[in-house]
């Protein structure tokens, strides 16, 4: 997949990472009341490693971009990796978000976000990292 956006700033990579389209869902958690603030929305993750996500998303609502910014609203994220039962779960706050192209067949914006897991087990970062790895050992 080719990477037509860049995250802003110096890369801080700890983990490997896979570009690769994946589907996700997400919901947007108020992080100081433990409140859920949307329902589940799907969502498409383009870039992974066991430290966090770029996720595509549609139509942000803007009164949320404040507390995006500041981490007081976090992601609740749904990974649905290829081949596993039941999807990984994390909450994570954004890191950087950068408005994307208007979809023709949509007629929404979407919005590319980089996410860092603030929670997740030790589990579920262990079979993004397997993942990761079996991807690139079989190429």
């Amino acid at each position: 997949m080719e990477d037509k956006y860049t995250e802003p700033g110096p890369q801080k990579r700890e983990y490997i990472r896979l570009q690769q389209v994946i589907p996700a869902a997400y919901n947007l958690i108020d992080d100081l009341k433990s409140l859920a603030l949307s329902r589940k929305i799907e969502a498409v993750i383009t870039d992974i490693s066991a430290g966090g996500v770029r996720i595509e998303i549609d139509d942000l609502d803007k009164t949320w971009a404040g507390g995006l910014y500041s981490g007081a609203i976090k992601l609740g994220v749904e990974i649905r990796l290829p081949a596993l039962a039941k999807p990984v779960q994390a909450l994570a706050r954004v890191v950087w978000l950068n408005k994307g192209p208007l979809q023709t067949e949509t007629g929404k914006v979407r919005y590319i976000l980089g996410l860092e897991f603030k929670d997740i087990t030790s589990v579920s970062e262990d079979i993004i990292r397997d993942y990761i790895i079996r991807h690139y050992l079989k190429d």
